[in-house]
């Protein structure tokens, strides 16, 4: 805060960001929750603490297998695991080009499969007209799978489709 000689205040305020770490890592699993008894994605995302994304290679590891996964320029990267114990640790580790490190622990309990199916699309985002690839995997004993697509609370289209190996695209 300032005063001129005629008796006026003047005063400026100016955030900062006070963070931990001079970025973050973040590991999700693709549906929110681990499928037991197929391949899930897992997505990484590299931030700095502003929010910006940032490039970087992630090494990754879950008990005995480990990965790098290169983050692009927004920021995400991702993984395939199948998990074989009901909880999975999956431990984080990079460095940025400043020679910044960080690492990181991510707890992730699998569910009974029950009724659990994964659906996987081709892309994230697609352009108006593109044509999606959806894949289903079910890893119960399942034989027909149907998929609703809903657009603005309407049925757009309905397949049926049955699975082989547990799988199937449309």
């Amino acid at each position: 805060q300032v005063m001129d000689t005629a008796g006026q205040k003047v005063s400026k305020e100016q955030g900062i960001t006070v963070a931990q770490n001079s970025f973050n890592i973040v590991v999700i699993p693709e549906s929110g929750n681990i499928v037991p008894g197929i391949t899930n994605r897992f997505y990484v995302f590299t931030e700095d603490p502003a929010g910006n994304p940032i490039s970087v290679q992630v090494h990754l590891g879950a008990g005995s297998d480990t990965w790098a996964v290169d983050t692009d320029d927004t920021g995400l990267g991702w993984l395939d695991h199948m998990p074989d114990e009901p909880t999975l640790l999956i431990q984080a580790a990079a460095e940025d080009a400043q020679g910044n490190k960080v690492d990181r622990n991510f707890e992730f309990k699998t569910g009974v499969s029950g009724e659990a199916v994964l659906v996987r699309a081709d892309h994230a985002i697609y352009k108006v007209g593109g044509t999606a690839k959806v894949t289903v995997f079910a890893p119960d004993a399942k034989d027909r799978i149907y998929l609703d697509v809903i657009r603005h609370h309407q049925i757009v289209r309905e397949e049926a489709f049955d699975l082989l190996d547990g799988q199937a695209s449309v």
